[in-house]
Order: C-alpha cells, then structure tokens, then sequence
C-alpha cells in the first residue's frame, strides 16, 4: 500500500481532529528522516499509522490489551495503550513486517533504551509537530534539528515532569530512555549516574 492509499484509509479511520494531527506528524516525521539520512519511507509509514488507536475508548483499548496479553499497567491507560495495541494491529490488519516500523509506533509515546534512529524521529515528531502549542516548544524544535539527541532528552525530561505533576503512571521505558540518552552523552563516564541506570533496569 502506498502512502496516498494508507493516508486516504488513515483519514476513514480518525476522527478529524486526530487525523489532522497525524498528517502533522507526518510532515514533521519526512523532514526529520531528510534532515538526518533516515529512511523516509519507513518514517513515512510509522508516522501516518502511530495514532490508529488514539481514538478507540478505553474499553475498547482494554479488550485488546486483555486479548493481546499485554501487561496490567496498561488497563484503563489510554495515554500508554493505544501505542502499544496498534503496535499490534499493524501487523494485521496493514501487514506490517518491519521491526523499526512497529518499534517505532510502539514505543512513541515512552521511548524506550536505546532507540533507533526511527525511533526518535517519531518520537519527536509527535511532540513537535506543526499543531502543538506549548510553553517551550519553538526552542525544541530548533533543537530537533541541530542535535536529535538532546532534543530527544529534552522532551523526555518534559515528559516525566508533566506525568509526575499529573500523578499519573510514568513508565519505566520513559526512564530508561531518558537515562540511557543522558549517560552515553557524557560518554558513559559517571560511575554514579551509570549505577543508577543499572539499577533502574534491574528493577524493571
């Protein structure tokens, strides 16, 4: 399926509002990928197909997470579980076989350890998308363009600050990403801070 075709069965699928902002994600994904040499194809597709479950309620988020075994912190979560199950819905019901793809949609709403290339510009281009408006954002997405790494932990320091003032669940990959990004921009070097992210993996 091309990108006409997926964008056009997208838009049957969202609700206005919803498909407005993945068309948003989806220009801000093509010039990142352009702007740091990844596979605009690849940041093409996760973007137009990330938010296919935004706009289940949470019972039907529930169901799936029920019918796909995914863990209980996911129950009555609709922030955390729509990336997941359509994680999973991709790959069967768009035939999804790529394992960045799906990563990617997986995990664009915590981050995770260690992400891709891909993986951070979908990331990124969730938060910093043309529609979004918050304290902040223009100075983000000038950074997003001159070090995906630090605007990448910027947004996830944002994020963790915004859920524990919310007192809502923060999930771990949300920690691990942001503390894996921090150490090995200091080269891995702080003994203290490398305990720490050690310790945070072993209490997954």
């Amino acid at each position: 399926m091309n990108e006409a075709s997926l964008i056009d069965k997208i838009g049957r699928i969202l609700k206005d509002e919803r498909f407005k902002h993945t068309l948003s994600v989806y220009k801000e994904a093509l010039r990142l990928a352009k702007h740091y040499h990844c596979d605009t194809k690849k940041a093409s597709i996760a973007a137009i197909l990330h938010d296919i479950c935004r706009d289940y309620s949470v019972e039907e988020l529930n169901s799936y997470v029920k019918m796909y075994n995914l863990d209980n912190i996911y129950i009555n979560n609709k922030a955390l579980s729509h990336a997941k199950v359509a994680s999973l819905i991709v790959q069967e019901e768009f035939n999804i076989t790529d394992t960045e793809i799906i990563n990617a949609i997986s995990f664009h709403t915590t981050g995770k350890e260690n992400m891709s290339l891909l993986e951070k510009i979908i990331y990124l281009s969730d938060i910093i998308e043309e529609r979004r408006t918050f304290e902040g954002i223009e100075a983000l997405r000038k950074l997003a363009y001159k070090d995906l790494d630090s605007a990448c932990l910027l947004a996830l320091d944002n994020a963790i600050k915004y859920v524990i003032e919310k007192k809502e669940y923060l999930h771990i990959d949300t920690l691990l990403a942001r503390n894996y990004l921090l150490i090995n921009k200091k080269g891995g070097k702080d003994e203290h801070k490398n305990k720490c992210y050690q310790g945070c993996k072993a209490n997954r």
